[in-house]
């Protein structure tokens, strides 16, 4: 799959729906709506083409600015919705699912170390349920802290 069938193919609702749960995106069918049209006047071609709608849409959503409460945005407007269509068309939640699936049995239980990272909180929460299965079942368990505390670090350890 691509984007452009992933976008050619979904009922609008299905876009809207994606951008959302993928990319958390706040104008999900906003944008949705505004990409199936342009499919529809065959004015979506390029990936610069996307980025202009998405751009559209916060424009007459929140005025000139990208940003909440006008000021100006930290990220681009339609980075959501790239995050969002990439995740689907790769399957990335699915593979992350796998290879979670497969850590048990590629550590030795005595002192086999993994080791994750995550980029959003998509991938985060995937990662944070299957530690803490394993922790449940005997599987596993979380280093402990300099106070004997075991727990799911949120922030990351440099060495």
């Amino acid at each position: 799959a691509t984007i452009a069938s992933l976008c050619r193919d979904l009922t609008m609702d299905d876009l809207a729906a994606v951008l959302f749960r993928l990319g958390d995106e706040r104008f999900s069918r906003a944008i949705a709506s505004a990409i199936k049209r342009a499919i529809q006047l065959n004015q979506l071609r390029t990936a610069r083409d996307l980025a202009n709608i998405c751009a559209q849409v916060y424009r007459r959503r929140r005025g000139h600015s990208s940003g909440k409460n006008g000021k100006a945005a930290t990220i681009h407007p339609a980075t959501r919705t790239f995050q969002a269509l990439r995740i689907a068309v790769n399957q990335e939640l699915m593979e992350i699912d796998a290879l979670l699936s497969k850590v048990p049995q590629l550590i030795d239980r005595d002192g086999g170390r993994a080791a994750f990272i995550s980029f959003h909180s998509l991938e985060d929460r995937l990662v944070k349920n299957a530690i803490r299965d394993w922790v449940k079942s005997g599987v596993a368990r979380l280093p402990s802290s300099a106070d004997g505390d075991e727990k799911v670090l949120k922030q990351p350890i440099m060495a």
